[in-house]
């Protein structure tokens, strides 16, 4: 009788053990493995997302008929933990962004027990498109909202985040009224000749990436003079009161280049962004936009990548050397 009490004891302190601990361990490893190769699949994966002893316990609770009430703390220690680890990663890769992922992924797969993180590693040459847009009267706007201006900006910042996500474009630098947003193209579709990156010819994804680009900002265009919470503004008080007649208006410059990305800054801060010639030409780009009376410059390089359908409904503005590039 006593070897049959102590063999289901065994049992059941083993399986709790293998259930409680050493599972959500072993899974947490093996997602800490992922992120060091691909860093953005903790803001990404729906596996890695819905995975864990948190979810087995969810999981458990509704097959149970219960439901968790808000603010109640989780029993399962392991569980808080998995959550938690899962929370500062994709907070990570939210901070960081797609041009900070191999600084995560090198500091997780390098690190040692008690090691230091290091944010700064060399840079890589890549090969993108570059897009900024910039809200204009924006000085005028912060003086007439005031407190309002956070919500102002973060409500166009949605949209520009979300359709540039959409289109398979990444969300680089917040700015204030500026965003710069960036398409990378694959590095099986690029071709390198004494350091020089050209896309290789005829390659039909590359000539996408640069119409879902274009595209892009032209759904933002259309969204900011749709959409009802951003027509608001064209009615508010204060806005109208500093400026007459107004309304939501931005200005987009996108341009085609290579860039090195990596981090800038230093221990105390960095940024995770591109430095190039070619990011200023979209930034020149857009300023030219009130010269020529539009909303959208594209560069000649980009032009030219773009495929025929997009290439006929553009039209020559001008032809100019624009301040930073080459």
């Amino acid at each position: 009788m006593v070897c049959i009490l102590l063999t289901i004891s065994s049992y059941i302190i083993n399986r709790d053990a293998t259930v409680l601990v050493l599972e959500p361990i072993e899974r947490m490893i093996e997602r800490i493995r992922i992120v060091a190769k691909n860093p953005m699949a903790l803001c990404s994966e729906e596996e890695i997302e819905s995975a864990g002893a948190l979810a087995m316990i969810e999981s458990r609770n509704k097959s149970k008929g219960k439901s968790k009430k808000p603010g109640r703390k989780d029993e399962n220690e392991t569980a808080f933990l998995e959550a938690s680890l899962f929370t500062i990663g994709r907070l990570l890769g939210l901070c960081f962004g797609e041009a900070g992922a191999r600084i995560i992924g090198n500091n997780i797969a390098s690190s040692e027990i008690g090691s230091d993180f290091n944010p700064l590693i060399a840079g890589s040459k890549e090969l993108a498109i570059f897009g900024f847009c910039d809200i204009r009267g924006f000085a005028d706007a912060t003086e007439a909202l005031e407190e309002e201006v956070m919500r102002f900006v973060n409500q166009i910042a949605e949209i520009v985040h979300s359709e540039v996500d959409l289109h398979q474009g990444s969300s680089n630098k917040n700015l204030g009224e500026a965003f710069l947003m960036v398409w990378k193209f694959p590095r099986d579709d690029i071709d390198s000749f004494d350091d020089e990156l050209t896309i290789r010819p005829d390659n039909r994804e590359s000539n996408m990436i640069a119409d879902l680009a274009v595209l892009s900002f032209l759904r933002v265009i259309t969204k900011i003079n749709r959409y009802t919470h951003i027509l608001e503004y064209g009615r508010n008080e204060k806005m109208l009161a500093r400026i007459p007649n107004y309304r939501v208006n931005m200005g987009f410059g996108i341009h085609f280049g290579w860039g090195i990305e990596g981090a800038i800054g230093s221990p105390y801060k960095i940024d995770a962004s591109y430095l190039s010639p070619n990011v200023n030409i979209s930034a020149r780009l857009e300023a030219a936009t009130r010269q020529y009376g539009v909303s959208i410059l594209i560069s000649g390089e980009l032009q030219e990548v773009l495929t025929e359908p997009f290439k006929e409904i553009t039209r020559l503005i001008d032809i100019v050397t624009v301040k930073g590039s080459a």
